[in-house]
């Protein structure tokens, strides 16, 4: 196995067991009022963020006809309080 994949996988269950842990902060989707779900990326070589994980929290229904999702960001706290934020 490639040390990258090796990392991409660490990196991805680091990820996950920080969603699991994650309080009950998040607010609904503010259009239809679904649950919000985070989604977790791994920036691509062209990427702005350098770190092994990137974060953005939106709306879990398919059918939102907004579809409402914050920008990715390294640290999983200010995600959640940007999508918290509704400005």
């Amino acid at each position: 196995m490639s040390a990258f994949f090796k990392e991409l996988m660490q990196g991805i269950a680091q990820a996950t067991e920080a969603i699991q842990k994650l309080p009950k902060t998040m607010l609904p989707c503010p259009f239809c009022g679904a649950d919000a779900k985070v989604s977790v990326g791994h920036p691509n070589s062209a990427g702005r963020i350098k770190t092994g994980k990137v974060y953005s929290i939106g709306c879990s229904n398919a059918n939102c006809l907004v579809d409402p999702m914050t920008s990715y960001g390294p640290d999983l706290d200010t995600v959640i309080a940007n999508w918290n934020k509704r400005v």
